[in-house]
């Protein structure tokens, strides 16, 4: 016995596969520049985000500590730190009045054993190097920043000269709010710009359109 019409199965034949390939072809067409251009944007936008966030940083802790601390950029590859620079000492020789006048002015503390032991190295006999007791502080604090290669730097200028095209722009903040001059314009790859720059007077990042 043959079977019925109604029980064979009917399959999609090549012109109705072509239509369906056609429409999707055209809804990817027009929804995929649109995602891409979606992309590009929030990738120009989480960069300022991120410029602008490791400025605040920068500040706080300028005021926190009531000391300089200072913002890296590297032009090259787009890094940004922070860190705080080592104090200056003092290394001018003094005369023997000087020496007699602080020391009977300003005595020292009498140390302790353990902590004169801790100061210098075991049978070293030797009094340790301000300097090198200081140099942790040239260490970077661990805040970065990137911009990404999709979002190129069209300005750098920090207290007014250009630093675009050097290997790093250092921008200080100080613990008073301030700030250096500080103005950079980044460029998008989906045609769009922003410029940050810091107010003098209170170290704040403004964040606008550029020209």
């Amino acid at each position: 016995m043959r079977p019925s019409r109604s029980h064979v199965a009917r399959g999609f034949t090549l012109i109705e596969i072509m239509v369906v390939v056609a429409i999707l072809g055209l809804v990817m067409s027009i929804g995929i520049p649109a995602i891409y251009r979606m992309v590009r944007k929030e990738s120009l936008a989480t960069t300022v985000s991120d410029v602008v966030s490791i400025c605040l940083e920068a500040r706080s802790r300028a005021i926190m500590k009531g000391n300089v601390v200072e913002l890296h950029i590297r032009p090259g590859d787009g890094r940004l730190t922070i860190s705080t620079p080592a104090p200056v000492v003092d290394r001018t020789p003094q005369t023997q009045f000087d020496q007699f006048a602080n020391r009977n002015s300003n005595p020292p503390p009498r140390k302790k054993l353990a902590d004169m032991s801790a100061a210098t190295p075991s049978g070293s006999g030797e009094t340790p190097d301000p300097a090198a007791m200081i140099g942790a502080h040239q260490m970077g604090t661990g805040a970065t920043a990137q911009i990404p290669q999709s979002v190129r730097i069209e300005m750098l200028d920090v207290n007014f000269v250009e630093r675009k095209d050097t290997e790093e722009a250092v921008v200080r903040f100080y613990g008073n709010g301030t700030s250096d001059e500080f103005t950079l314009v980044l460029h998008g790859d989906n045609g769009e710009w922003r410029k940050i720059s810091l107010e003098l007077v209170t170290g704040l990042p403004d964040v606008g359109p550029f020209p």
